[in-house]
């Protein structure tokens, strides 16, 4: 078996396995004429991330209305704290990415999903939401 041998006097936060969580991910795109373009966040419903949580990247995907990808594109997670954090109802930190595919030749319906590979404390998720439509 494994001995376990700990030492006196040790804080407890060094004996804590902070069990990676899966976060809640939303991707939310916008499009500007022909140019598609948004945000995505990783969160954890009803508490706040940490700034070590938003490590990595997510790999977002476009994708035709025929389920074709028409391109993918890494983006850094980035920290976002909430100064309302504080107060009362305020909104938790959470982590966000910024992606752009610039422009779309082809008029239609897109959509974009995201993956993300993990972390030390995220598990891998993915996620498929936000349907654009690029006008002829």
């Amino acid at each position: 078996g494994n001995s376990v041998a700990f030492t006196v006097g040790a804080s407890d936060a060094e004996n804590d396995v902070i069990e990676p969580v899966e976060p809640s991910m939303r991707l939310l795109p916008a499009v500007k004429k022909n140019k598609i373009s948004g945000t995505g966040e990783l969160s954890i419903p009803g508490r706040s991330v940490d700034r070590a949580h938003c490590t990595g990247q997510l790999i977002d995907t476009l994708l035709d209305n025929n389920g074709k990808i028409v391109q993918t594109t890494d983006v850094p997670l980035k920290f976002v704290s909430s100064s309302l954090e504080k107060k009362k109802g305020g909104m938790p930190a959470y982590c966000v990415t910024k992606f752009n595919f610039g422009i779309v030749k082809e008029p239609g319906t897109y959509t974009v999903s995201a993956e993300y590979a993990g972390g030390d404390l995220f598990t891998s998720s993915k996620t498929t939401s936000g349907t654009v439509t690029v006008e002829p």
